[in-house]
């Protein structure tokens, strides 16, 4: 019985000490009080290129749109090449004429985000994206457009020429603020 008692006093003793000797660089390991070895090698560029995050919405951290794990590779790309434009200034006709282009007005933007998922072959004007694709909104984009302006929403993400409705800088950008679409008309790709 004795001998029981001292084996349970000394098991319990054990568990009691092991949160302190977890390591305190916040891996968890045990370690024996040395820091962890320095990385020797820096993430691979395609995490970089490809950031990602888990679930179904795109999350903007820092101005970079990070795609959502479970979206189709498709929805990925475009998001993934959206943000290599990222900074470009807004030209009026810009990606008219060519998809990679010094600047992009509105429907300059959405019409390179579509090629980028492989869904537009050549560059279209605003008025034309009535007939993109489906009606309605879809799962995954979403263009809102009107006869003056396009814009897409992309797994939960705006991405728009405009700052609206806050003050901002024009350009290609990806937006957190959704707008008002009462004017709009919703368009989706098929299947997206």
């Amino acid at each position: 019985m004795r001998r029981r008692s001292m084996t349970a006093t000394i098991a319990a003793a054990a568990v009691l000490a092991l949160p302190a000797l977890a390591r305190a660089d916040g891996t968890g390991g045990v370690g024996t009080g040395s820091p962890p070895p320095a990385a020797t090698t820096p993430a691979p560029a395609s995490d970089l290129a490809h950031p990602t995050v888990a679930g179904t919405r795109t999350k903007l951290i820092k101005g970079v749109a990070y795609a959502p794990a479970a979206a189709p590779l498709r929805v990925k790309q475009l998001i993934w090449s959206v943000n290599t434009i990222l900074g470009k200034p807004y030209v009026y006709g810009g990606g008219h004429q060519r998809f990679n282009d010094r600047g992009y007005d509105c429907s300059g933007l959405v019409s390179y985000a579509m090629h980028a998922a492989g869904l537009l072959k050549t560059p279209m004007g605003a008025p034309a994206f009535f007939r993109f694709g489906t009606y309605g909104t879809g799962r995954w984009i979403t263009l809102w457009v009107r006869s003056g302006h396009v814009f897409a929403v992309v797994a939960g993400l705006r991405l728009d020429t405009t700052p609206y409705p806050s003050r901002g800088v024009e350009g290609p950008r990806w937006r957190p603020q959704m707008r008002d679409t009462a004017a709009f008309t919703a368009r989706h790709p098929a299947g997206l």
